[in-house]
């Protein structure tokens, strides 16, 4: 989560779409 988190922060308007890629592939994973 920290390295999303850090990611956000740094792409800016991607953020939405990366951190919503990354959620819904951990929750697959999970």
């Amino acid at each position: 989560a920290g390295e999303i988190l850090d990611v956000d922060g740094e792409v800016g308007g991607f953020n939405l779409t990366w951190a919503w890629a990354s959620g819904f592939v951990a929750g697959k994973l999970a």
